[in-house]
């Protein structure tokens, strides 16, 4: 049996729930890190960290770190559906609390977001 959405067909699913379908492959994590590490040097941006195996580091630590005076931009990269873990989300909360640091987190479908957070010259929002 096979489903019909705006004269495409496809096949049903065989379990109860309807799961979306994607039209475009989802992007490998590796890549969307080099995308917005390329992008941060466009910026600008020269003095960038970040963490090339988790196991070895702490815990939750952002995935990466750009810092261009006065700013300092901590970076937690997710696919479109990713969720924080609690250390992201410790980290996270105690980054918010220092002034002056910015920490985002950053999804692929956020890019333009993106675009303009590391194309400001100051912290203002």
């Amino acid at each position: 049996m096979t489903l019909t959405l705006h004269g495409l067909s496809f096949p049903k699913p065989r379990t109860r729930t309807h799961q979306a379908r994607r039209l475009w492959p989802a992007e490998s994590e590796d890549h969307f890190l080099g995308r917005v590490l390329e992008l941060a040097r466009v910026f600008g941006w020269q003095l960038q960290y970040h963490t090339f195996d988790s196991r070895r580091s702490q815990p939750g630590f952002p995935d990466v770190v750009v810092v261009r005076a006065p700013r300092v931009v901590f970076l937690e990269l997710k696919t479109d559906y990713g969720r924080l873990t609690l250390p992201q989300e410790a980290w996270r909360s105690e980054l918010g609390r220092c002034p002056g640091v910015e920490h985002y987190v950053i999804r692929p479908k956020d890019w333009q977001r993106l675009e303009r957070i590391l194309g400001r010259r100051r912290t203002s929002v």
